[in-house]
């Protein structure tokens, strides 16, 4: 059976590229538009940003929970400390409902700034965080080769408010107290 006939461009025009406004463009199966070249342009130089397209649109673990699996899965990961990998896990769960279905290419310095921003009016230290283990994420990634770019670089963090006070003596003895009675190793510890 012979592929139906184009309505609208030309026959070379591969699978889901179609004619815009002004340029060619390539249109995703997950969605989103792909601007490949200006209609003046020539075929070949439209198949070459087509191939490139499709195959950061196309390829199976390319997107951001895939690296974080990765990277969990990694020896980085294993030498952290368990606090640190128990936070981790948790930053990952918040990071990924918003980038885990991103390709990790497209993934850009004003992502992670806009993020942050909104992450921000919430939780300004969670925030931090979690732009700490993105860059650590998107860090081991650059290392092995699986991307071009770190974004959390260049990216700044927010300015933490220090603490205003200074714990008294009769509050720590009031925890030291309770210490004693249930956690043994807290107390000893303190």
């Amino acid at each position: 059976m012979a592929p139906r006939k184009r309505i609208n461009g030309p026959d070379w025009l591969p699978t889901r590229c179609y004619v815009g406004k002004a340029a060619y463009e390539y249109r995703p199966k997950a969605g989103g538009c792909v601007r490949l070249a200006p209609l003046t342009a020539h075929q070949s130089v439209v198949m070459a940003q087509y191939h490139e397209a499709v195959s950061i649109h196309s390829e199976k673990t390319g997107d951001f929970s895939q690296l974080v699996r990765e990277y969990f899965a990694g020896a980085n990961y294993k030498r952290l400390a368990t606090r640190t990998k128990l936070d981790y896990v948790d930053y990952a769960a918040k990071v990924l409902l918003v980038f885990g279905r991103t390709n990790r290419h497209r993934i850009k310095p004003p992502h992670i700034r806009k993020y942050m921003d909104i992450r921000a009016e919430k939780a300004l230290t969670q925030a931090n965080r979690e732009h700490s283990f993105m860059s650590a994420v998107f860090s081991w990634a650059y290392e092995n080769g699986k991307v071009k770019i770190n974004p959390c670089k260049g990216v700044r963090k927010f300015n933490e408010p220090h603490r205003d006070r200074y714990i008294e003596d009769w509050e720590y003895n009031a925890v030291l107290t309770e210490a004693k009675a249930k956690w043994v190793l807290l107390a000893a510890a303190m």
